[in-house]
């Protein structure tokens, strides 16, 4: 009886996102994100897309150029609608690991079967993430642009070792 009440529009929080047809996937827009997003662009021009649930931000990216669409990468509807077969890489970087843990969590439930690369601060937080399959990266070795760097590097090394 409450869907009734809803209102026909949605906020800004519930549109529809467009995410494009970018392989590379950016989940968490600050500094650390965003040295990876431009260090990918410019490996694989428009192929990459960020993501981030603050408004001010994605206005801020997309003034500067960068394609960024909103959402919350916690939430599972959302990860639902950003069409996940057709995605080969997601990078991880919300602001605390617990986010980050359940972000992997809910995209493996969704039978994402791209790579995963998540930031770390620390060595436990590193090693759990490892044992649950992705790769990462020690965040106080080096940011952004190194982050990026690493995890395609590990990705190369992967694919001769398989």
């Amino acid at each position: 009886w409450l869907q009734k009440l809803e209102r026909k529009e949605r906020i800004a929080q519930e549109a529809p996102t467009a995410p494009g047809k970018a392989k590379i996937v950016v989940m968490g827009m600050g500094r650390v994100g965003l040295g990876a997003y431009l260090y990918l662009q410019e490996l694989y021009p428009d192929n990459v897309v960020g993501v981030d649930a603050n408004d001010d931000k994605i206005q801020k990216h997309r003034a500067n150029g960068v394609r960024c669409v909103h959402g919350d990468a916690t939430d599972s509807e959302f990860l639902q609608k950003m069409e996940l077969p057709s995605r080969s890489l997601i990078f991880v970087s919300l602001t605390n690991h617990n986010e980050n843990v359940e972000v992997v969590k809910l995209l493996q439930q969704l039978d994402y079967l791209g790579k995963l690369a998540v930031v770390a601060r620390f060595p436990d937080e590193k090693q759990e993430l490892e044992d649950i399959g992705c790769i990462t990266f020690n965040l106080y070795a080096e940011a952004g642009h190194g982050f990026a760097e690493d995890v395609l590097r590990q990705i190369e090394e992967q694919k001769v070792t398989s």
